[in-house]
């Protein structure tokens, strides 16, 4: 697997990393995950929140953890 920093809407902003993830399933860790992504990205986050639990699609999400690869 291969990730990047990115903004908001994706767009790269630093190079790509080799790495391995795996879906988190602990609440605890999603909660902290979540609250990460709140502190960030403020109002959007929310607003974004609130459409997709109208939509249903706030329960299909999944928190992964992502581990980069030791140079």
């Amino acid at each position: 697997m291969q990730a990047a920093c990115c903004d908001l809407r994706g767009k790269l902003l630093g190079p790509w990393h080799d790495g391995t993830c795996r879906a988190l399933e602990d609440p605890e860790h999603e909660a902290r995950a979540y609250a990460a992504l709140t502190f960030k990205y403020g109002w959007r986050m929310r607003v974004g929140d609130f459409f997709s639990a109208l939509t249903g699609r706030k329960r299909r999400r999944v928190v992964m953890e992502i581990a980069l690869a030791e140079d």
